[in-house]
């Protein structure tokens, strides 16, 4: 399934600012589109998901992690494609 343009230009657009991109193999053959985002911003983070849902596995999830440097416990929400 080939991405539309709506698609494209929101993962474009993201990875100038909060989008980030992983390698999904060792060896480099596949890749991952991840969004992170605090929960006050859960809103922008399914738009973001409804629009690239069809290519993502599960919906969005909570995320809890303590922050090394501040020792805060942090609360996200990521999906991944």
């Amino acid at each position: 399934m080939a991405l539309i343009q709506l698609q494209k230009d929101l993962i474009l657009g993201t990875l100038l600012g909060d989008g980030n991109l992983q390698i999904g193999r060792i060896d480099g053959g596949s890749w991952r589109y991840r969004a992170i985002h605090k929960t006050a911003h859960q809103s922008y983070l399914f738009h973001k998901y409804e629009v690239l849902k069809d290519f993502c596995g599960s919906p969005p999830k909570l995320s809890s992690y303590v922050n090394p440097r501040t020792k805060k416990n942090i609360l996200d929400i990521v999906f991944k494609r």
